[in-house]
């Protein structure tokens, strides 16, 4: 395989519009311990990007992605949460797994919650610069996504 895998870190900031759809297998909503907050995750959303990707609002959200176009493939998961006394960063890490479960890549990095906050959105991508990386790869793509040591979503994506 040509290319080197990047992890692509996001913006983390107030949600805009959601659009789930049957890619969903499972949004947490309950006790964060080093949150010491409950959170409800209330979406879990797939696009493509470049490395420098700013969040504008404006992304295309999808669940299929075409391999021989496709630089990052990134997830956004979105959260209410009551709001804190203070500011709140946290590690959040992601797998990308393909259909037979096998890792083929990790993200890593801190996510913050503002204080006044009550819904926040966080997310990242997996891939490389160069578009047609995803071209190795085909098929259905399970990623999972944790706070901390606690499984806060689980959805998939297809690549053709």
């Amino acid at each position: 395989m040509q290319g080197f895998a990047k992890a692509l870190s996001l913006v983390t900031a107030f949600a805009l519009t959601s659009c789930s759809g049957d890619s969903v297998i499972y949004l947490f909503d309950g006790y964060v311990p080093s949150l010491e907050r409950n959170i409800t995750v209330t979406d879990l959303l797939f696009f493509e990007s470049s490395y420098e990707h700013i969040v504008s609002g404006n992304e295309d959200y999808s669940t299929t992605f075409d391999g021989s176009d496709t630089r990052f493939i990134n997830w956004e998961v979105r959260m209410e949460h009551p709001p804190m006394d203070q500011d709140q960063e946290f590690r959040i890490q992601s797998s990308y797994l393909n259909k037979n479960g096998t890792p083929v890549g990790m993200t890593r990095h801190t996510g913050m919650i503002e204080s006044h906050w009550d819904y926040s959105y966080h997310g990242t991508g997996y891939g490389d610069e160069h578009r047609r990386f995803w071209r190795y790869y085909s098929g259905r793509f399970t990623v999972e996504i944790f706070i901390d040591d606690t499984h806060i979503g689980t959805g998939s994506f297809r690549v053709r």
